[in-house]
């Protein structure tokens, strides 16, 4: 399986995030900077493990058209983004 991650932003801020499949990792904290960089309200970015080590970004969404993973509870995206009014 792939070490897949994504990560949802809101208003320069990581709000949720969710592993596509069930493996026991965790996704490098560095990745939560990406809010500050891109200039967008709300967008989401895939980020995968490498085979060689280390993870990378392999995609940025405008977040119109980004499906949840199931391991994301849409409540919680929700939830986290009314929060960051």
């Amino acid at each position: 399986m792939t070490d897949e991650h994504r990560l949802f932003f809101w208003q320069g801020r990581l709000v949720a995030q969710a592993r596509y499949y069930e493996l026991n990792t965790t996704l490098p904290a560095r990745f939560a900077r990406l809010g500050s960089v891109i200039d967008s309200a709300f967008f989401s970015a895939n980020v995968a493990r490498l085979a060689r080590g280390g993870y990378t970004i392999i995609e940025l969404n405008d977040g119109g058209c980004t499906q949840l993973p199931e391991q994301l509870d849409p409540r919680e995206l929700y939830r986290a983004m009314l929060g960051y009014r």
